[in-house]
């Protein structure tokens, strides 16, 4: 029994079980950390970081983050932010004189909070294209595009390619290529020397390889033609690293006054009473209790994260499968540590939740 705020226990020999009997050791799994204040509460891995030579998962296992990658391209635009260097009022027309006209107006705070209307790139792509599309590829993809789903910053339409101008928006600004320039300057600080950035051919350590379900059987679907951009979705992190990562945000960037007045001015509602700002999705409770969350969807990998952040409590369920598995553990730690989730009032789980608001911006 683990005590983990005012008293209240969970079973974690139980949890064990319960998340044990959602797959066995020799399929692709997953890894799960539960942190509070910046100590390791709860940690269970099972499964095969890579099949064809059964390595298995450990808590330094570094795997694909897609979506929940956003909140490090964030987070990359607010350090220039910060440092003056940029403005979210900053339109696109300042570093892309080329792209159509209705696409200059659109200002970086827009594609921070996914109101800038803009077009899917997935659905630019050439049918006859087989070369992985990555984040320079999208003004390419956007040339012929003068028009915009709704005008910026009167709607909410989830966008992969507002991410990906705002990884090139880095580059512009701060000269680096944008994995350099997250290595450098936020990885670094913090000792992640693991973490890394997709780039075609890098190495990276301990990584983790994903596979898709079919016929009774997984598949290796590591990669498809989309899972190449870095800004949207390209950050790999272990559970150790993400734990790392996000007790750093709570204990210093959440509490800087710049950054609570951007988070503020971003913030845009979505539905259910649940706003996104900065990478993240947030919800709060009648009891003022604020949670943040996000998930990743990639060919091969599905993950979740919340952060409580009234007891600090940050919960991360990563796995190397496209299927329901990351959906499934993360109920079971959720019913665990709370009895109720923070999301009942969505009147479903909380990864499908997220998954319908991706499906609204296809």
């Amino acid at each position: 029994m683990i005590t983990y705020s005012q008293g209240q226990q969970f079973n974690s020999t139980a949890l064990d079980q319960q998340l044990a009997s959602l797959l066995s050791e020799k399929e692709p799994g997953l890894s799960v950390m539960v942190s509070q204040n910046g100590s390791p509460l709860y940690i269970y891995n099972r499964g095969l970081a890579q099949v064809e030579i059964e390595k298995v998962i450990n808590t330094g296992s570094r795997f694909r983050m897609a979506s929940v990658s956003k909140q490090v391209t964030a987070l990359a635009i607010y350090q220039l932010i910060e440092k003056r260097r940029l403005a979210l009022s900053d339109n696109l027309g300042k570093w892309f004189r080329n792209l159509p006209a209705a696409i200059q107006d659109i200002q970086v705070g827009q594609l921070l909070n996914h109101s800038s209307g803009i077009y899917d790139y997935e659905d630019l792509i050439p049918k006859d294209r087989q070369i992985q599309v990555m984040d320079g590829d999208i003004i390419d993809l956007l040339q012929n595009k003068n028009s915009l789903y709704f005008q910026p910053g009167t709607a909410f339409r989830y966008s992969n390619t507002g991410y990906c101008l705002l990884s090139l928006i880095v580059e512009k600004v701060s000269g680096l290529p944008f994995d350099i320039y997250v290595q450098q300057s936020l990885f670094d600080p913090l000792r992640l020397k693991f973490a890394a950035i997709y780039r075609p051919n890098a190495v990276i350590f301990d990584r983790v390889y994903g596979y898709h379900p079919e016929q009774g059987a997984f598949h290796f679907a590591d990669q498809s033609i989309t899972s190449g951009t870095q800004g949207d979705g390209g950050v790999y992190f272990s559970s150790q690293d993400f734990h790392l990562w996000t007790f750093n945000l709570l204990t210093d960037y959440f509490k800087r006054p710049r950054y609570e007045e951007l988070q503020e001015e971003n913030e845009k509602v979505v539905k259910d009473n649940v706003s996104y700002s900065l990478g993240f999705f947030k919800f709060t409770d009648k009891e003022g209790h604020s949670y943040l969350f996000h998930s990743g969807e990639s060919t091969g990998f599905n993950n979740i994260i919340s952060i409580d952040l009234h007891n600090k409590i940050i919960i991360s369920v990563f796995t190397n499968r496209d299927d329901d598995l990351a959906s499934k553990a993360f109920e079971r730690i959720q019913s665990a540590l709370y009895g109720e989730p923070f999301y009942k009032s969505f009147q479903k789980p909380l990864f499908p939740w997220l998954a319908g608001i991706y499906a609204q911006g296809d």
